[in-house]
C-alpha cells in the first residue's frame, strides 16, 4: 500500500496545496530534530565511545574502606602481583603518572604527563604503536627510553618519520624516543610512556602508587568480576601487613568510562530526555497544523471518499505526507545539528573529558544512523494523531455542504487536545527549568568552608632530578611565596590537592591516644605548606593552623582536623591535644597531636558532601618528601585580583627556576563553576528548551483559537445578529482558550512535580522545586495563551450579521 505509485502522487499533490503551512512544519521539525541529533552525538562521544579502544572491557580498580564516600586508585606492588596471578582479568597493567617539565631550560617549561607502565598496557587497550615499539618487558626506566603520543610527535617533531632515536628533553634530562603511539592514544592521560624504575613484578615496597587497569575477560561482566575479587581482597591481609588493610577494606572494579564520565551520565540523560520531549512537543504542534489543514481539505477528502477511496488509502496517503515532511526536516536538521553540536561541546567541562576525546569530538557518530528511524517515528506519530479524523471522514460533508464552516466537531476537539498537550509539556519544561535554576543558584550560594573570591590556583611541576626531596621543593616554595607577597599577594599557600578537584589522597584514622579504635574511619588526607589557611580563608574553630616555622620535619608530628573529625574523636568535648594515629600514601601509621580544628570543607564540589579531613605539614609527610611528590598546588589570595595576576605568577616562577612548569592556572571561582558543569549544562539547555516550548505552545493555542473562530463563523454571526456585543464575542473566544490552557498547564506542572525526584537524583539534588514554581509556570503559560488568543478574538468582533445573508 505505502509503495503504491498512486499513494505517493496523492501525497505530493496534497503537499503542493499548502506550501506555506508545510514550510512552517518542516522548519519546526528541523530545528527540534537538530537539537535531538546534536545531543545524541554528544552523548555518544561522552558515554559510549570516548576512546579508540573497547570501552566495554576497559576497566580500572579502586579500593576503599566501608563507610567512606571516596575510593582511591593506588595499589601496592604486592597487591598487583596477587591480582595478576589470580587470573580474574584477561590482562592487567600497573601504571603511575608523573608530571614532568618539558623544555630546553631557556624559556618557560611546559608540563607533560609521563606514565610509567607495564607492557601489558597494550593488551589492556588493544593498541599498537604507529612507529617503533612500546615499553619492553625487560626494560628498565633508568635506560631513559620513551614512547611519545601522536600529538607530541605532530606538534613538536612535525610528524617526522625519522623521530625514532631522537632526544626528548624533560626535567633537564635527555630521553631517547623509541616509539610513537597512534592518534587519540593517551593511556592514563599520558603524553609520554616509559618503563617503571622498579619493576612491580619484583618491587617489595608498600607504597600504594600503582593504578591498575584491566581488560575484562570476554563474556564476563563487571558484577561477576567484583564477586571474584572478594576472595582476593580477603587473602591480601595474609600476604602483607594486616595494618595496611583495615576492617572493611574492599576492592571495586569498574569500567573506565563509568569512572570518568559516569558522574555526568545522569545529567546528560536528563538533557537527552528533554530534547526528545521537545521534539514530541514539536510533533504535537505540527499535528495541530496538519489537523487544521485536514479541516481545510475536508471537501476534497469527502469528494474522494464519495468516488470510492478507502479509509485505508487515506491513512496511507497521510503517512506518506508526514514521512516526506519529516525527511525534508531531517535533511535540514543534519547540517543544523552540526552547528548546535559544536555549541554544545563548548558547554562541556574539560573535567568530564578524557584526554583521548579532547579536541576530537566527532559529530558523525553511529548516533546519526538513528535519523531514518526518527523520521519514521515522526511520520507514524503524526499519522496516529490524525487517525480518528482520517477514519471517520465520509462523503456526507461534501453532500451536505458543511465543509465551508470548517470541518467536523471531532477535528476541532482533536485540535484542542493537541494544543492542551503542547501546553502541558511546555508547563513541565518551564517548571523543570525554574527548579534547575533555583538549584543552581543555591549551589552558587552554598557554603564550601573556604573562600573562592580573589583566590588563584595553579599546579607547579618540579623536575624530578633537580628537586629530589621535599626540603629542596619547600625552599623553592618559600622563595615563590616571598616573591608573590612582595608583588601584592595577601596570602600564599601550597597543598598536594587543591579544593574543587575530583581526586584527593585518602587515609584512615586507626587509633586515638594509643588505643586502637574498634573500627578505623576514613579521612581525606591533605598536605599543607605556607599560609594555606589564609589563602583559602579556612575558618578556625579552635587551636591554631599549621605553621611551617613551627611544624618542622624534626618536630612533633601534628595535624589540624575538620569539625567532622573532631566530633568523631571527641563528641562531648575538645579534640585539641588528642593524639591520633593516621595513615595515607605509603600506609605508614603516624601518631599526630591535634593542634587545631577548622570548619568542614566541601573539597570536591558544591554538590559533594563534606568529608572528614586531616591537614598535615608538608615537612612531615612521607609521600611529599619522595621524588614522586614533585607536583604541588599553589593557592594565592590577592589583595586585588586583576588580569595580570597570572603573569605575576609566571614571572616569579621563571625567576626562581625556568624548569618548574606551571599548569592549570585558573581561579577558585572558575573551578567551582566547572565542578557543577553538569547542572550548568542542564540549566542552559533546559532554559532553551523552555523558550522553544513556550513559543510552540503559544503558536499552537493561536492556531486552535483561529481555527475555532473560522469554524464558528456562522454561530458568531448569529450571536451578533441577536445582540451579542463585541465584548461578549471576545469573552467567548478567550473562555475557549482558558478551558484548554488551565487544566493543561496544571497537568504539566503536576507532571514536573512527579518527575522532580528523578531529576534531583540525576542532578545530585541540584533541582530545587518550590511551590512558587508550580504557580508561576501555569500563570505564565496562561498569560501567553491569552495573548495568543488576542488576534483571533479581535477577528471574532469583526464578524457581521450580514454575512448570514451572503451565505457566510
Amino acid at each position: 500500500m505505502f509503495l503504491s505509485r498512486s499513494v505517493w502522487l496523492l501525497a505530493l499533490r496534497g503537499l503542493q496545496r499548502h506550501r506555506r503551512a508545510n514550510a512552517a512544519i518542516v522548519a519546526t521539525l528541523a530545528v527540534l530534530a537538530a537539537v535531538l541529533v546534536a545531543m545524541l552525538s554528544l552523548g555518544h562521544n561522552l558515554l559510549v565511545a570516548p576512546w579508540t579502544y573497547d570501552s566495554a572491557r576497559f576497566g580500572v580498580l579502586r579500593h576503599g574502606i566501608a563507610g567512606s564516600t571516596q575510593e582511591r586508585y593506588g595499589f601496592a606492588p604486592d597487591a598487583y602481583r596477587a591480582l595478576r596471578d589470580a587470573g580474574v582479568f584477561e590482562s592487567l597493567a600497573a601504571s603511575t603518572t608523573h608530571p614532568v617539565a618539558f623544555g630546553d631550560g631557556l624559556g618557560a617549561a611546559r608540563p607533560l604527563t609521563l606514565v610509567r607502565t607495564t607492557p601489558s598496557a597494550l593488551d589492556v587497550t588493544d593498541a599498537q604503536p604507529l612507529l617503533g615499539r612500546f615499553v619492553a618487558a625487560d626494560e628498565d626506566g633508568d635506560t631513559r627510553r620513551v614512547v611519545i603520543s601522536h600529538a607530541l610527535w605532530k606538534g613538536d617533531f612535525d610528524g617526522r618519520a625519522d623521530v625514532l632515536g631522537q632526544d626528548l628533553l624533560f626535567d633537564g634530562q635527555r630521553h631517547e624516543i623509541v616509539g610513537v603511539m597512534p592518534p587519540r592514544f593517551h593511556f592514563m592521560g599520558g603524553d609520554v610512556w616509559t618503563a617503571h624504575l622498579d619493576d612491580p613484578a619484583r618491587d617489595t615496597t608498600t607504597d600504594t602508587r600503582l593504578v591498575l587497569n584491566f581488560k575484562l575477560r570476554a563474556g564476563v561482566s563487571i558484577a561477576d568480576t567484583a564477586a571474584a575479587l572478594v576472595a582476593v581482597a580477603d587473602a591480601l591481609p595474609g600476604r602483607g601487613d594486616p595494618a595496611r588493610y583495615p576492617r572493611g577494606w574492599h576492592m571495586t572494579p569498574l569500567r573506565v568510562i563509568d569512572a570518568v564520565t559516569g558522574p555526568q551520565r545522569p545529567a546528560i540523560v536528563v538533557v537527552l530526555a528533554g530534547a526528545a520531549a521537545l521534539l514530541v512537543l514539536g510533533v504535537l504542534n505540527v499535528a495541530a497544523l496538519l489537523v487544521a489543514r485536514q479541516i481545510a481539505d475536508a471537501g476534497t477528502v469527502a469528494t474522494r471518499r464519495a468516488l470510492g477511496e478507502s479509509r485505508r488509502l487515506g491513512v496511507a496517503v497521510a503517512f506518506v505526507e508526514s514521512l516526506l515532511l519529516a525527511l525534508a526536516a531531517l535533511a535540514i536538521a543534519l547540517p543544523l545539528g552540526r552547528v548546535l553540536f559544536d555549541r554544545f561541546v563548548g558547554l562541556v567541562a574539560l573535567e568530564w573529558v578524557p584526554r583521548e576525546l579532547e579536541g576530537a569530538f566527532a559529530y558523525s557518530t553511529p548516533a546519526l544512523w538513528s535519523l531514518p528511524w526518527i523520521g519514521i517515528a515522526i511520520a507514524a506519530l503524526l499519522t496516529l494523531l490524525r487517525l480518528p479524523a482520517l477514519l471517520h471522514g465520509d462523503a456526507r460533508g461534501a453532500l451536505s455542504g458543511q465543509t465551508r464552516v470548517g470541518g467536523r466537531r471531532g477535528d476541532m476537539a482533536a485540535s484542542r487536545w493537541l494544543a492542551g498537550l503542547q501546553l502541558a509539556l511546555a508547563s513541565a519544561f518551564l517548571v523543570s527549568t525554574l527548579a534547575i535554576g533555583a538549584g543552581a543558584q543555591a549551589l552558587a550560594e552554598r557554603d564550601l568552608g573556604f573562600e573562592r573570591a580573589a583566590t588563584q590556583h595553579a599546579v607547579l611541576v618540579f623536575p624530578r632530578e633537580r628537586y629530589a626531596d621535599g626540603a629542596q621543593r619547600m625552599a623553592a616554595l618559600d622563595r615563590l611565596a616571598e616573591t608573590l607577597r612582595a608583588d601584592g599577594a595577601a596570602a600564599v599557600g601550597f597543598t598536594t590537592a587543591a579544593p574543587l578537584q575530583r581526586y584527593t589522597r585518602i587515609g584512615h584514622v586507626s587509633a586515638m591516644n594509643g588505643v586502637t579504635l574498634d573500627e578505623a574511619f576514613p579521612i581525606d588526607h591533605q598536605v599543607a605548606h605556607g599560609d594555606l589557611a589564609g589563602a583559602l580563608g579556612l575558618r578556625l574553630r579552635e587551636g591554631r593552623f599549621l605553621d611551617p616555622r613551627i611544624d618542622r620535619a624534626d618536630g612533633e608530628a601534628v595535624a589540624v582536623v575538620t569539625r567532622a573529625v573532631a566530633e568523631r574523636l571527641a563528641p562531648q568535648g575538645s579534640a585539641l591535644g588528642l593524639r591520633i594515629t593516621a595513615a595515607s600514601g605509603s600506609d605508614v601509621q603516624v601518631a599526630r597531636r591535634v593542634v587545631g580544628v577548622v570548619d568542614d570543607v566541601r573539597h570536591e564540589s558544591p554538590l559533594a558532601p563534606t568529608r572528614p579531613t586531616l591537614y598535615v605539614p608538608y615537612a612531615q609527610d612521607a609521600a611529599a618528601a619522595t621524588p614522586a611528590g614533585g607536583q604541588v598546588a599553589l593557592l594565592v589570595r590577592w589583595q586585588a585580583m586583576d588580569a595580570a595576576a597570572t603573569q605575576r605568577i609566571q614571572a616569579a616562577l621563571a625567576a626562581i627556576d625556568p624548569w618548574i612548569a606551571l599548569r592549570e592556572v585558573t581561579t577558585l571561582e572558575a573551578r567551582a563553576e566547572r565542578s557543577v558543569a553538569g547542572v550548568t549544562l542542564a540549566r542552559q539547555l533546559f532554559a532553551g528548551f523552555a523558550v522553544l516550548g513556550l513559543l510552540l505552545a503559544t503558536l499552537g493555542v493561536a492556531a486552535v483559537a483561529a481555527l475555532g473562530v473560522a469554524r464558528q463563523h456562522h454561530g458568531l454571526a448569529v450571536r451578533a445578529a441577536i445582540g451579542a456585543t463585541p465584548r461578549r464575542q471576545v469573552f467567548a473566544v478567550f473562555a475557549s482558550s482558558v478551558r484548554v490552557a488551565v487544566p493543561a498547564t496544571l497537568a504539566g506542572a503536576g507532571l514536573a512535580w512527579l518527575l522532580v525526584g528523578a531529576m534531583q537524583a540525576a542532578l545530585q539534588d541540584a533541582a530545587a522545586l518550590q511551590w512558587q514554581h508550580l504557580l508561576a509556570a501555569p500563570a505564565l503559560l496562561l498569560a501567553c495563551a491569552l495573548l495568543a488568543t488576542l488576534l483571533p478574538a479581535r477577528a471574532a468582533t469583526r464578524v457581521q450579521p450580514l454575512s448570514l445573508l451572503r451565505g457566510g
